[in-house]
C-alpha cells in the first residue's frame, strides 16, 4: 500500500486545513495583521502568529525573502542609492509598528526585514491594477513556491525549483511593469526591463 497523502500538502505542522491554510496565506499575502486574520478565520491570535512566523522563516530559507543588505535585488530601483536605502527602511518600520505577529526570537527582526525589502518590490505592481489583482498575484506566488519547492515544515526543499519559480515570475513582473507601469513609460527603462528578462 502507498503512502496516504498529507491532509495538507502546504503547511506540516498543527492540525488545520488545507482549506484553512489557504485563508490564512491569503491574509499573509494581503500583509493582514494577526488579529485580523484571526479574526476572519475564528482562529485564536496564537495559531495564526505561529502560522506566520513559520511562513516567514519558510520563504526566508528558501531564498525567497531576503535582505537589502545581503545582496536582495530589487527591480528596476538602484540598490547603491541612499533614497532607496531610506524609503525601504521608513517602509519596514511602518510595517512592524503595526504589530504584524512579531514574535520574540533571535531570528524575527531578521525575517519581518527580508519580508519588508520582498514587499518593497512590489509596490509599483499596485500601481494601475486594483489591490485585489496585485494581492492575487502574490498570494499565487506564495503558493506556487509550496507546491514545487516543498511545504512549511518540509526537511529539505527543492531549491532548484524554487530558483525556477522566482526567474518565471521576474519575466512576468517585468513584462507587466513594461507594459503598464507608469513608472516605466520611458524608452530607457522599458529596455533595462527587457535587458532583465533576456538576462
Amino acid at each position: 500500500m502507498g503512502k496516504a497523502k498529507p491532509a495538507n500538502r502546504f503547511y506540516r505542522y498543527a492540525k488545520i486545513s488545507e482549506y484553512m491554510f489557504r485563508r490564512v496565506l491569503w491574509g499573509f499575502a494581503c500583509d493582514l495583521s494577526v488579529t485580523e486574520v484571526a479574526r476572519n478565520t475564528k482562529l485564536s491570535t496564537n495559531s495564526v502568529s505561529a502560522i506566520y512566523q513559520r511562513l516567514r522563516a519558510h520563504y526566508v530559507r528558501i531564498g525567497v525573502f531576503n535582505s537589502f543588505y545581503d545582496n536582495g535585488d530589487a527591480i528596476g530601483v538602484s540598490e547603491t542609492s541612499d533614497a532607496y536605502e531610506l524609503a525601504l527602511l521608513e517602509f519596514h518600520l511602518k510595517r512592524i509598528s503595526q504589530m504584524r505577529g512579531i514574535p520574540h526570537s533571535q531570528n524575527s527582526s531578521d525575517h519581518h526585514f527580508c519580508e519588508s525589502c520582498w514587499r518593497f518590490q512590489l509596490i509599483p505592481f499596485f500601481e494601475g491594477r486594483s489591490a485585489d489583482a496585485a494581492h492575487n498575484m502574490i498570494f499565487n506566488e506564495l503558493l506556487t513556491y509550496l507546491k514545487v519547492g516543498g511545504p512549511v515544515g518540509v526537511k529539505a526543499a527543492d531549491l532548484q525549483a524554487v530558483r525556477r519559480c522566482q526567474l518565471e515570475f521576474l519575466n512576468r513582473r517585468s513584462a507587466w511593469l513594461e507594459r503598464s507601469s507608469p513608472e516605466f513609460k520611458s524608452e530607457d527603462s522599458r529596455a533595462l526591463l527587457r535587458d532583465i528578462r533576456e538576462t
